[in-house]
């Protein structure tokens, strides 16, 4: 019985260790191919992309800024596939109460529809879905005591905004007004709809 249960114990801790694993091998591809986006931007099939969100959590307890960066691919003349990741920290204190924190690194995998055509109108409203990964860690003071917590979870990602042309250097890029969302997550006794909700400015170069 007790080997049952060590051999138990070290398939779970391989399968968590490449659980955790996953989201890198995602994070390194999406900053290895942007050295190449630059000459491949040029046929409007490849992109590289930078976003600043103003981002809340579930509850928009924190509410801050995020920094966002990513690739993607054009699939026609109306779709695009993209990943990219997103950190978002912000910490707040109560008067007269300790400080709590909330920290996020976020990947996402996500195809979005253009209502317009990419290449001959250039502006217009798109939006989409897809997957994404989540780590998160808070901090947070519960009956005059310090707690932390820190999960690891896939859950859906959303995406909607407007994009307009815009001439940087000379070359036509693409700003848009950009809002995108996660979740849900379930809790063990209740269920978060949205996990984060992020809105901002997105710049595709």
């Amino acid at each position: 019985m007790i080997i049952f249960y060590e051999k138990r114990l070290e398939i779970f801790i391989r399968q968590q260790k490449s659980h955790k694993l996953f989201p890198y091998f995602v994070f390194s591809f999406v900053f290895a191919i942007s050295p190449f986006v630059a000459t491949a931007q040029e046929k409007g099939e490849w992109f590289f992309e930078s976003a600043v969100r103003l981002t809340g959590d579930a509850e928009m307890y924190f509410i801050g800024p995020s920094w966002n960066a990513g690739a993607g691919r054009s699939v026609g003349k109306k779709l695009t596939m993209s990943t990219s990741y997103t950190y978002f920290s912000c910490s707040r204190a109560l008067p007269g109460m300790p400080k709590e924190k909330y920290k996020t690194n976020t990947l996402d995998l996500i195809l979005n529809f253009n209502f317009l055509s990419l290449f001959k109108d250039r502006q217009g409203w798109y939006a989409g879905g897809g997957v994404a990964w989540q780590s998160r860690y808070e901090i947070f003071f519960i009956n005059n005591t310090y707690l932390s917590e820190s999960k690891d979870y896939f859950t859906s990602a959303y995406n909607v905004g407007y994009r307009f042309p815009v001439i940087i250097k000379g070359k036509p890029r693409s700003l848009s007004i950009d809002i995108k969302a996660t979740g849900a997550y379930r809790e063990k006794t209740s269920i978060e709809i949205l996990t984060q909700v992020m809105m901002g400015v997105r710049l595709r170069y």
